[in-house]
């Protein structure tokens, strides 16, 4: 290989490494807005479980083409509410209206190794769905989910 062609490639490696470090520090930032935004939303009120880094599958009423994305899974007394980091989207699950509470390893044709948190609820009317995965916590929400359901 002539000393051209490994200078070229040198410059390309720290070239990608800088623009890799920058979509890092980008991304953090992302996350670290979306988490200020969510403890300035439930001050003051108790949180039963969080996530700051889920996986959403996607909402069964859009159907199989919408965009996956990590953001922050809260569940309060009364709510499921996640936010996802980007694009930046609100989900609000009543926990009321929650008619199950399943851990598959699908969810919209998306599979997974990990079993996910899915939830069967009622919105407007119609049934609707929606997954996370969760990772090693998926039992955990699960049985906090159903608990919480049940004291309502």
């Amino acid at each position: 290989m002539s000393e051209q062609k490994i200078i070229e490639l040198i410059i390309l490696l720290v070239s990608m490494a800088v623009i890799l470090g920058v979509l890092i520090v980008w991304l953090k930032k992302i996350f670290r807005e979306r988490r200020e935004e969510v403890e300035e939303r439930f001050l003051g009120q108790k949180i039963i479980q969080q996530h700051n880094f889920a996986h959403f599958y996607g909402r069964e009423s859009i159907g199989h083409f919408q965009i996956r994305g990590n953001g922050i899974l809260i569940m309060t007394a009364n709510e499921l509410y996640f936010l996802k980091a980007l694009p930046k989207r609100e989900i609000r699950v009543p926990l009321k209206s929650i008619s199950k509470v399943s851990n598959p390893r699908s969810h919209l044709g998306k599979t997974n190794i990990a079993k996910l948190l899915r939830i069967d609820f009622i919105d407007e009317g119609k049934p609707d769905a929606i997954a996370w995965m969760v990772g090693a916590e998926v039992e955990e929400w699960t049985q906090a989910v159903e608990e919480a359901r049940k004291a309502l």
